[in-house]
């Protein structure tokens, strides 16, 4: 074979492979930080990374596009997670809200507060509010909403707060909350509301005197 034909063939004969795509590092990042978001951590920081990841993979001929997508909606899964848990707890500690032992408190009955309920407690220890008034509630409607039990509470509570405290009389160092159903417990046949005396800024360490 002529030196020719040999360099006719070399030319021919394929090259080497390429090197397998490379993953990005920003989507195992953005994974990582996702599932760490069950401890609130990096929330933030997942959904940019896996954009960014996202951008540069098809850029790069990268792989990682799955794990970006995950670490993405992992955080919003999160923080819809975190949201919602302060916002049912935000709804009892300041005003009573739906907190289902709350409901079931009787006038004189102290308690504490926990997450997302109460704890009963005994009045001469540290608690952070007393019952002082149950009533049945009375809203305008036969299947009320959620807002309407809660303006009905409020209602209700303020001329029991009227009768207990002296009109227009604010408890001391407290502010009046509301225990209440919202409008699945009213369905299920829970329509008593209470009101109660919660500390602001400390706790009580007897049962509350006028």
């Amino acid at each position: 074979m002529s030196d020719v034909d040999s360099s006719r063939l070399a030319n021919l004969t394929p090259g080497a492979a390429p090197p397998p795509p490379t993953r990005n590092p920003f989507a195992v990042a953005s994974l990582v930080l996702g599932i760490l978001g069950i401890f609130g951590l990096s929330l933030l920081v997942a959904p940019i990374l896996g954009v960014v990841a996202l951008v540069q993979i098809p850029k790069r001929n990268q792989t990682g596009r799955g794990m970006a997508i995950a670490g993405i909606v992992l955080s919003v899964v999160w923080a819809a997670v975190f949201t919602g848990a302060l916002i049912v707890s935000v709804d009892w500690s300041t005003g009573g809200g739906t907190a289902p032992t709350g409901q079931a408190l009787k006038t004189g009955e102290c308690y504490l507060k926990q997450d997302t309920d109460i704890a009963k407690a005994s009045c001469t220890k540290p608690h952070d509010g007393e019952a002082f008034a149950t009533f049945t509630l009375t809203p305008h409607t036969g299947a009320p909403s959620d807002d309407e039990l809660e303006q009905a509470a409020t209602a209700g509570c303020q001329v029991r707060s009227d009768r207990f405290f002296g009109s227009g009389v604010e408890p001391d160092s407290g502010e009046v909350v509301t225990f209440h159903p919202a409008g699945a417990g009213w369905a299920a046949g829970k329509h008593t509301a209470v009101c109660a005396v919660q500390a602001r800024g400390g706790q009580y360490l007897a049962p509350y005197r006028r």
